[in-house]
C-alpha cells in the first residue's frame, strides 16, 4: 500500500567544499571557478527541495 507521513524533513547535507588549501583570495581570481562552484551549489539544493517537495506534497482537503 501507500505510505502516509504526519510529516517529512529535508536536510540536504550535500555539496562543494570547492578548493580547500586555497584561500578566499585566491578563489576570487578565478571567476570561472566561483561560478561553477556557486551554480554546483545552489542548481543541487534547489532541485533536491523541489524534488522532495513533490514527493511529499500535502494531500488535498476538503
Amino acid at each position: 500500500g501507500v505510505a502516509t507521513y504526519d510529516r517529512a524533513i529535508l536536510i540536504n547535507n550535500a555539496g562543494s567544499l570547492g578548493r580547500c588549501n586555497q584561500t578566499v583570495s585566491e578563489h576570487s581570481t578565478d571567476t570561472s571557478y566561483v561560478s561553477d562552484y556557486v551554480q554546483l551549489n545552489v542548481t543541487s539544493c534547489v532541485c533536491l527541495t523541489s524534488g522532495f517537495v513533490r514527493t511529499f506534497k500535502p494531500a488535498a482537503t476538503k
